[in-house]
C-alpha cells in the first residue's frame, strides 16, 4: 500500500519509466522504504501532543523497560555484594572481640602491649570497612527510591523493591550497632595498653640502667648506682659548647685517673644539677636529683649507693634559731644522703652546695612515664612489623 502510493507520484513514476524493466522499479521501492523507515520509527515513538512548537521528547518503550531491568539487576548485585561484605566484617569483628578476651592471659607485659596495640589497629581497620559498607548501602537505598518512581504500578517490581529497602534498613541498623561495639573495643584496647605496669627497669640512651622503685602513686626510677665518670665524660663532650659549659665540672676532676665505671665524685651540688640538665636534654626526658622523700623510699627498699649522694631538697633546720640565722645571712644548705655514714652519724645531714668531697656523688631519678616511653621505643619496630 505504502509502496503503491509512493510509486504513483509523478516524480517517481517518471523516474521508473526511464528505468529498464521491473528490476529498476523494485530497487526504487526498497530505497524509499529503507530511507523512510527510521523516520517512521521516530514518528510512532513520538508522544501525543508534541508538535513543531514544543520540545520533542522521544520515548522508546523497549529501551525504558531495559533500563528498568538493568536498574533492578544493579540493585540485586549491590545487595548481594553488601551481604557478602557484612558477613565477612561480622566474622572479623567477632575474631577481634575474641582476641581481646585472650590478651589478659599472655605471659609478659611486652606481649600484652603488642597485642593490645595490634588489636587497636585491627579494630580501626574493621571500622573503616564498616564505614565503606554503610556508604554503599546508602547508595543502594537511593537506587531503590529511584526505581520505585519508575516502577509505576507494577506490583511484582514494587514488592521486590520493598524487600530491598527492608534489607538495606536492616544492614544499616546492624552496621550502626557493630560500629558502637567496635569503637568501645578500640578505646578499651588503647586504655589497657596504657595501664600495663611500667617496666621494672630500662636502659637509657646514655647507658644508665634505671631501676623502678615502687612508692605508691609516686613510684619513680633511680639510676642503678651513682652516675659514673664515664657517663659524665659523655655528657660533657656533648654539651662542650653550651653557654654554661664553663661552669661544668672537669672530666679530670677525679684524682688517680679513676676508671670510667667508678662513681663521679668531687662534684658540687650545682655541678650535679647541671649534669642532670644535660642528661635531660640528651634523653629528652626529665632527669633530676632525688628528693628527701625519694631518698627515704630508697632506704626503705634497701637500695644503698656506695657513696653519699646529693638530694634535690634544700635543708631546713629543725631549730628555729638556726633556721632564722641561716635565712638572715643567706646561708643555703642542701640535704645529703649518706647511707654508709661516711661523713656523718646521720643518714641525712646538711651540706653547703659548693662543697666538694671524694665521698659525695649523685644518683638521678625520673618518672614512670620515662620507663614507659623507653619500652614503647623498644617495641615500636615490632608493632610496625619491622621485626
Amino acid at each position: 500500500m505504502l509502496t503503491h502510493s509512493l510509486l504513483a507520484t509523478d516524480g517517481l513514476s517518471g523516474f521508473s519509466g526511464r528505468c529498464p524493466g521491473a528490476w529498476c522499479r523494485r530497487t526504487v521501492v526498497w530505497l524509499v522504504v529503507v530511507g523512510l523507515f527510521p523516520a517512521g520509527l521516530l514518528v510512532w515513538g513520538q508522544e501525543p501532543g508534541s508538535g513543531a512548537g514544543a520540545a520533542e521528547r522521544i520515548r522508546f518503550l523497549s529501551l525504558e523497560e531495559l533500563d528498568r531491568r538493568e536498574a533492578l539487576l544493579e540493585i540485586r548485585e549491590k545487595l548481594l555484594a553488601g551481604k557478602g561484605t557484612w558477613e565477612a566484617v561480622s566474622r572479623e569483628a567477632e575474631g577481634a572481640f575474641r582476641r581481646y578476651r585472650e590478651i589478659g592471659g599472655l605471659g609478659s607485659d611486652d606481649e600484652k602491649i603488642l597485642a593490645y596495640v595490634r588489636l587497636h589497629r585491627r579494630t580501626l581497620g574493621i571500622l573503616d570497612t564498616l564505614h565503606d559498607l554503610n556508604r554503599d548501602v546508602l547508595a543502594v537505598d537511593v537506587l531503590v527510591g529511584e526505581a520505585e518512581k519508575e516502577a509505576e504500578k507494577n506490583p511484582s517490581v514494587l514488592q521486590y523493591l520493598g524487600q530491598a529497602r527492608m534489607q538495606t534498613a536492616a544492614v544499616l541498623k546492624n552496621c550502626s550497632g557493630l560500629q558502637g561495639r567496635l569503637h568501645a573495643l578500640a578505646k578499651s584496647a588503647k586504655r589497657r595498653a596504657a595501664l600495663v605496669p611500667a617496666p621494672a627497669s630500662f636502659a637509657s640512651a646514655a647507658g644508665l640502667t634505671m631501676r623502678l622503685v615502687k612508692h605508691g602513686a609516686d613510684s619513680f626510677y633511680v639510676s642503678d648506682g651513682p652516675v659514673s665518670r664515664g657517663t659524665v665524660r659523655v655528657l660533657l663532650s656533648r654539651f662542650a659548647g653550651s653557654p654554661d659549659s664553663g661552669d661544668a665540672p672537669s672530666a679530670d676532676s677525679e684524682p688517680g685517673g679513676a676508671a670510667s665505671g667508678a662513681p663521679a665524685t668531687r662534684l658540687t651540688w650545682h655541678s650535679a644539677r647541671r649534669l642532670c640538665r644535660y642528661l635531660s636534654e640528651s634523653e629528652r626526658r626529665v632527669y633530676r636529683l632525688p628528693t628527701i622523700a625519694e631518698l627515704k623510699a630508697l632506704h626503705a627498699a634497701r637500695i644503698m649507693p656506695p657513696v653519699a649522694v646529693w638530694s634535690n631538697t634544700e635543708w631546713r633546720h629543725a631549730d628555729v634559731r638556726e633556721r632564722t640565722m641561716a635565712e638572715r645571712f643567706g646561708i643555703k644548705m642542701v640535704a645529703v644522703w649518706d647511707p654508709a655514714q661516711m661523713l656523718s652519724d646521720e643518714h641525712l645531714f646538711p651540706e653547703f652546695p659548693f662543697a666538694e668531697y671524694p665521698q659525695i656523688g649523685f644518683v638521678v631519678v625520673t618518672g614512670t612515664d620515662t620507663g614507659r616511653a623507653a619500652r614503647w621505643a623498644r617495641l615500636k619496630p615490632r608493632m610496625d612489623g619491622q621485626q
